[in-house]
């Protein structure tokens, strides 16, 4: 099924305040900008959500995710934080629906059992593979999805806020993708979700000592 610009634009604006800035310090953080390119981009700054053929503005805006009010200011160059080379790269196997649904469930959980603030889990990655991993004082939680390792230069692990890939996660099942790619550039660098239509999700790893 093929989502028409509209569709795109409600689908991306539905999920927009969950990827802008609450911060007053930092107001065009809590826009929308408008790309001439026809693409979609917010974020906080921790995470970020890019979405291609979402609206047809010739010039460029930035609008208030909660308000639609003009948002004075240069928003910034996403394209500076967006890796273009990985150590590590996944596709899920399977039924995209299903798989995306076992994702999801499996960092509701992570979220449930986490730090009310910051909910951490793990990523950890081998060719084979990748799995996550959450805990508290009561247990740990292991996810193993069903993914396809199309590249991965070595392994590592990645400490992530699972509250914000569950938010990226429901974002990218509205927009009905048939395929998406996890990739990771490195322990402490960016990684971002992909989809074949268009749709990027980029979450800022947490540093450990």
């Amino acid at each position: 099924m093929t989502l028409t610009v509209h569709e795109r634009y409600a689908i991306a604006m539905k999920h927009a305040k969950k990827f802008v800035s609450t911060l007053a310090s930092r107001p065009i953080l809590q826009g929308v900008f408008h790309a001439p390119d026809g693409s979609l981009a917010m974020t906080d700054s921790h995470r970020l959500l890019r979405v291609e053929n979402a609206h047809d503005r010739a010039e460029p805006i930035v609008l208030n995710a909660k308000t639609n009010a003009p948002i004075d200011g240069v928003y910034p160059d996403i394209s500076r934080v967006i890796p273009t080379n990985f150590r590590a790269e996944y596709t899920l196997s399977g039924n995209v629906d299903e798989e995306l649904a076992k994702w999801i469930t499996a960092h509701e959980v992570a979220v449930k059992i986490g730090d009310k603030k910051q909910p951490v889990a793990v990523f950890s990655l081998t060719s084979a593979g990748l799995s996550l991993e959450a805990a508290n004082s009561g247990g740990k939680y292991r996810f193993d999805p069903n993914v396809a390792a199309t590249g991965c230069l070595d392994e590592f692990t990645v400490h992530y806020n699972a509250k914000y890939v569950l938010d990226a996660l429901l974002a990218i099942r509205d927009f009905k993708p048939r395929s998406v790619s996890v990739k990771f550039a490195g322990n402490v660098s960016p990684f971002v979700f992909e989809t074949d239509n268009g749709v990027l999700a980029l979450i800022l790893p947490i540093r450990t000592v």
